[in-house]
């Protein structure tokens, strides 16, 4: 079965970050460019706009049923890009089939159907109506136009991005670096969440020769009840930091979080350093909520 059918809207987000410092590429949709690759290869660039702090979104709709491949790329060398390349498949599979059967359906008038009198078809469909009342037909007709329905619906996505934080740190026991801020995490109306997840990044820097092996603990205040810890990195993967001023390490980690609408969410890291030498940190997070209307 398709992802999409045939000619409907698919759009792609992808997040951008500067390679070099961690910090999310913004106001740099000139420098984007989004292709989806039809089967027989034959490319077709899309507009892409900007969603906020480093996300991006490229929108299309396929006109040909296959595997198509959509590519983002970035004019700038120092530029990561999360989600760079996909495969999409559009069109065929059970959908398309019922779509067809149900159009024909209706286009098909009573004497395509059972013929001239002297037909067998035309005697075949006489007796069909002494057995089965048409309320029959009606019922099982509506069944199906409502699978196709729920089979139609789309799941929809938002995305709520955090400010980047960026602070230093001299200590060699734990220690909590500031949190970006709040989002209040709200649903529409009638909205069922499907699933929910944070995108946590920090990147560290050594501010002098001190090496640094860095324990991290990913945390969530959700409502204001306090902090809790998401995951416990003591040990792997963490930081590594030689002792040579000025090395960096990063780590990005995606985590489900759920949470019901209505309800304040922040994040912050928890570090650990081995070596009470001046560590800068910068960490930034975006919490992704995906949800439909059943």
């Amino acid at each position: 079965m398709g992802d999409i059918k045939i000619n409907e809207a698919f759009a792609d987000l992808v997040y951008v970050y500067v390679t070099s410092t961690g910090l999310p590429a913004t106001g740099e949709v000139a420098s984007l460019t989004c292709v989806f690759i039809k089967p027989d290869d034959t490319r077709n660039a899309v507009a892409e706009a900007e969603v906020g702090n480093g996300w991006y979104r490229g929108t299309h709709s396929p006109n040909t049923g296959g595997v198509w491949g959509i590519e983002w790329k970035h004019a700038l060398a120092d530029r990561t890009i999360v989600g760079a390349a996909k495969v999409l498949k559009v069109g065929g599979g059970q959908i398309d089939d019922i779509d067809t059967n149900i159009d024909q359906s209706l286009s098909t008038t009573e004497s395509n159907i059972r013929g001239a009198d002297a037909d067998d078809l035309k005697s075949v469909s006489d007796e069909v109506a002494t057995r089965a009342p048409a309320s029959e037909y009606d019922t099982e007709h509506a069944a199906i136009a409502n699978d196709i329905e729920e089979a139609h619906e789309r799941a929809f996505t938002h995305v709520y991005p955090y400010d980047a934080e960026s602070q230093s740190v001299s200590s060699a026991s734990d220690a909590s670096l500031t949190s970006p801020g709040t989002n209040t995490i709200t649903f529409p109306t009638g909205a069922t969440l499907l699933r929910a997840r944070v995108i946590a990044h920090i990147k560290a820097t050594a501010m002098d020769d001190s090496g640094h092996t860095i324990g991290l603990t990913l945390q969530k205040n959700v409502a204001g009840g306090g902090w809790v810890d998401i995951i416990v990195l003591a040990t792997n993967p963490h930081l590594n930091l030689p002792a040579i001023a000025l090395m960096s390490d990063s780590v990005t980690i995606v985590e489900s979080v759920v949470v019901t609408t209505g309800q304040s969410l922040d994040f912050r890291w928890q570090v650990d350093s081995d070596d009470a030498g001046e560590v800068h940190y910068l960490s930034d997070f975006v919490y992704s909520a995906e949800y439909d209307f059943q």
